[in-house]
């Protein structure tokens, strides 16, 4: 195998490296797709993760259910994927 193969080969392995709790590699890259279509304008996981995590703030998962169908995301699928990026997605985000 031609070494510059080997590297696209591998390529194609990162997005399930740096976001090892998806299911696959296209739900990391859908995920970010995603958030960044319906919340990037306006919002960054890092401030989101901080207003989730205040004290005696309820869990974020069961929020974000309620909240997304009124707030860009009324597609149950396209609000999963949002949840799981904003749980699950590197904070530097």
């Amino acid at each position: 195998m031609k070494p510059y193969v080997a590297v696209l080969a591998g390529a194609a392995f990162l997005p399930a490296a740096l976001f090892p709790q998806f299911a696959s590699a296209t739900d990391a890259r859908e995920a970010e797709k995603v958030f960044k279509d319906r919340c990037g304008n306006c919002h960054t996981v890092r401030k989101l993760r901080v207003s989730l995590g205040k004290p005696g703030q309820r869990d974020a998962t069961a929020h974000l259910e309620e909240f997304l169908p009124t707030h860009y995301a009324p597609d149950a699928r396209e609000r999963k994927l949002i949840i799981d990026y904003l749980t699950k997605a590197p904070a530097a985000r």
